[in-house]
């Protein structure tokens, strides 16, 4: 493989994509029935009323309409804020505190699936927070994503549902040492899309975040956005003027295009761990 050429410009601020870019989801847990039981047991003092298999499936459907509804008002790429679509489907999380209610939610994703960070870019991005490199986040997650981000951080190489207990995961954003992880990212650089009720690639994501940029007198050439989507992720980005890399395994003779080792390599920075 050549080595790709070191990109000419400074980069001032880098935005990533999280799933598929920072994160990597995973299988579900092989108990992860048994811990929904234990997970209603433990919150509700009862049995559940639907199997995890069932509710995934109810919880699929409800999103979804909620999306075609906003849709149906005019919002491109519509992003639900889950813990109200979840309320009619589990009534029983109003018993609880809205902490433990998000808790309860946090545990759900992890019997959904795993997560675990992708190899390299833990190292990345400590190297350009050390230079003053801005460091931002573009997203369609959840309000489970921060805490899954922050935690991976926090233990680069261990499935995230090991860091922490599940009903402490909450927490993380009340303060505590994996909270302190996400403070490489500057706040207003960072877009998650529940917060807003739009996703990527709306073009008005990256409008939110080209602003705050350039608020910071950082001109559009001095942006990196890295993504694993090209239509998601690098299409829009490349309409503002920021230049894209292509989160891939390999290369494959693609220019600005490879994994955080190749990144790495290309912006100069020493060569991160990818064990």
């Amino acid at each position: 493989m050549s080595t790709p050429e070191p990109l000419l410009l400074p980069v001032k601020a880098v935005i990533c994509a999280v799933y598929g870019t920072l994160l990597e989801r995973g299988p579900a847990p092989d108990d992860a029935e048994e811990q929904w039981t234990l997970l209603w047991r433990a919150n509700f003092q009862r049995t559940p009323r639907m199997s995890l298999a069932d509710f995934n499936r109810a919880a699929d459907r409800a999103l979804q309409a909620d999306a075609t509804l906003a849709s149906a008002r005019g919002v491109d790429v519509p992003a639900p804020y889950w813990p109200a679509v979840a309320a009619p489907l589990l009534p029983e999380l109003a018993g609880l505190a809205p902490d433990a209610a998000a808790e309860f939610l946090y545990t759900h994703a992890q019997l959904r699936r795993s997560v675990r960070l992708i190899a390299g870019a833990d190292t990345v991005l400590r190297e350009l927070s050390s230079r003053g490199v801005l460091l931002g986040l573009i997203s369609n997650g959840h309000p489970h994503s921060p805490v899954e981000l922050s935690l991976a951080l926090h233990a680069p190489f261990a499935p995230v549902e090991s860091f922490i207990p599940p009903a402490a995961a909450h927490g993380v954003f009340h303060g505590g040492e994996a909270a302190r992880e996400l403070g490489i990212f500057t706040p207003p650089l960072c877009f998650w899309s529940f917060s807003h009720g739009f996703g990527k690639p709306n073009l008005h994501v990256f409008q939110h975040v080209a602003t705050r940029l350039r608020v910071r007198r950082i001109e559009p050439h001095e942006v990196l956005m890295v993504g694993e989507n090209e239509a998601g992720d690098l299409e829009p980005a490349k309409k503002f003027g920021w230049r894209t890399w292509l989160l891939a395994a390999a290369a494959d003779g693609r220019q600005n295009a490879g994994d955080w080792p190749r990144l790495a390599q290309t912006l100069g920075l020493a060569q991160p761990d990818s064990k």
